[in-house]
């Protein structure tokens, strides 16, 4: 059962559950993103380069993308539950949590060494390469109703 009221009325704990990671796993990305993109912003305007141009290539990393689609889906869900939302689709959900890993590998495998973070920024990376493509994952396994999902 995804949550709703039983008989008295009261909230079944599954639902709450269910909410709280994904307000979790939605805030987490949500600072990883704008944490990321005030520093590319500040980094255009520091080496006076177009910030139009940096945002552009700063939205077109699969990580960014994955990320933002991610925070998307599951504030809709947050903030509308019962909406009928193309992203809300069991298919999409499932398609996000193959390039949440994807992202979380490739960087850990190839990428973590070619730069050195530091302090807001080396915890933004952490979220958005390390924390997300392990919780993501995790929240659509274990409480995300993924049931729904038919096999083509």
């Amino acid at each position: 059962m995804q949550g709703g009221a039983n008989a008295s009325g009261e909230m079944l704990k599954p639902y709450y559950l269910q909410r709280g990671c994904a307000a979790a796993i939605a805030g987490m990305a949500w600072f990883g993103l704008v944490v990321q993109l005030c520093f590319n912003i500040e980094e255009a305007l520091i080496k006076n380069l177009s910030v139009p141009a940096r945002m552009f290539a700063f939205f077109s990393y699969f990580t960014i993308e994955i990320n933002l689609l991610i925070a998307i889906v599951l504030t809709i869900f947050l903030t509308q539950p019962q909406a009928e939302h193309f992203l809300n689709r069991p298919s999409i959900k499932s398609a996000l949590v193959v390039y949440i890993i994807i992202v979380g590998v490739v960087y850990a495998v190839l990428l973590r060494n070619l730069w050195n973070p530091q302090r807001l920024r080396l915890l933004a990376d952490r979220v958005l390469h390390d924390a997300i493509p392990v919780l993501y994952p995790l929240y659509w396994l274990g409480i995300s109703a993924q049931g729904q999902l038919a096999m083509v």
